[in-house]
């Protein structure tokens, strides 16, 4: 179901960041070839949240897709510690981005209510 977007350059910032992850994960995966079922997994879950951005669904669906598919997959993949020492700052970066999307895409739809 498509969710009115009430500002459209957040939205289209957080498209824009969405892709920048996805190209970032990209790369990680490059350098990471022998995790080809997380990355392969991991994957076609920035994928679904690209669609379903460009596709414009709820907050609820875009959380989803970050907290329950790609977070924990990078998580168990990469062995990040969930304390202060990360093995990967570049995760991290990535990880970063998607909480900006989703923060940014919740108060839109927070806003509308």
């Amino acid at each position: 179901m498509s969710i009115p977007i009430v500002d459209q350059l957040k939205y289209e910032n957080s498209v824009g960041l969405a892709t920048a992850a996805q190209q970032m994960f990209n790369d990680l995966v490059a350098k990471y070839p022998d995790k080809s079922t997380s990355n392969d997994k991991i994957s076609v879950a920035f994928t679904k949240l690209l669609q379903d951005l460009n596709n414009k669904a709820d907050g609820n669906t875009v959380m989803m897709d970050v907290h329950i598919k790609i977070h924990p997959d990078l998580v168990n993949a990469y062995n990040i510690q969930i304390v202060p020492e990360f093995p990967m700052p570049a995760l991290l970066i990535i990880i970063s981005i998607i909480a900006m999307i989703t923060i940014t895409r919740f108060r839109s739809m927070k806003l509308r209510q």
